[in-house]
């Protein structure tokens, strides 16, 4: 066993996570298994939770040896037969896998964030980790393809106005001569509804019945799964729309 210093440590621990989470964000694309998901390995957090004990060893070391415990953990995810487009894990899924060139994005990390929340009831965690993912997707899609030195993007995008119909509407037509209203009017209005609802949450603290009667949902009293599967299928279908421009 070998002691470090704890800058070593935090270093050792860093490049860990970074790797783990190219690791499993590469599974989760692979397998569209979305409900993968990166455990934090912190050994020093200042923080109460689950303890993490760790020890280092020299390479030479039989690790096997050194193994205390193995943990199994059920996935009732896997048991459900509500999915059908999954492809199970085997000994060829990582073939394809270089580190080096897998980027995590921060949009399709949200928006499996958002689908896991669905799924497990958490309706206002979906509201919040969609339209984290949605804004994401946008501005970096627009933040590619802006023009340097355009002084009509330039004032287009420095006005402070509802940001989903700026993007998605009005720089998305200037560069690409569609915005998502005109190719998918069904989808903008769900992503504006939950942008709605998102605002509801960040000033009022919940969704209740004024706000879905904003947003025409007056019959409901609470939002439901129902709704809330309307605006992940139609999150995907604009971002999905809006790459084959």
């Amino acid at each position: 066993m070998i002691k470090l210093p704890l800058e070593e440590i935090s270093s050792i621990f860093s490049s860990v996570n970074k790797r783990l989470e190219k690791i499993l964000n590469y599974l989760r694309n692979k397998s569209n298994m979305f409900w993968i998901e990166a455990f934090p390995i912190k050994p020093i957090s200042y923080c109460f939770g689950n303890e993490i004990e760790f020890n280092f060893y020299s390479p030479n070391a039989k690790l096997s040896s050194n193994v205390k415990r193995v943990i199994q953990y059920t996935d009732y995810y896997m048991l459900s037969n509500t999915f059908e487009k999954i492809n199970y894990v085997n000994n060829d899924t990582f073939n394809d896998f270089n580190a080096n060139n897998t980027e995590v994005q921060t949009y399709s990390l949200y928006l499996n964030k958002a689908e896991k929340s669905l799924y497990e009831r958490c309706y206002e965690d979906f509201i919040i980790y969609c339209s984290i993912s949605v804004e994401s997707f946008i501005r970096r899609y627009i933040g590619k393809l802006e023009p340097e030195g355009d002084i009509v993007f330039n004032r287009i995008s420095s006005s402070t106005y509802d940001y989903l119909d700026q993007y998605y509407n009005v720089l998305l037509k200037y560069l690409k001569g569609k915005s998502l209203k005109e190719l998918d009017e069904k989808a903008f209005t769900h992503l504006k509804r939950m942008y709605n609802l998102r605002n509801s949450l960040m000033h009022n603290g919940d969704i209740d019945e004024l706000a879905l009667k904003k947003v025409g949902l007056s019959p409901l009293t609470y939002i439901n799964f129902k709704e809330c599967k309307k605006i992940l299928d139609s999150a995907k279908k604009s971002f999905s729309i809006i790459n084959k421009l």
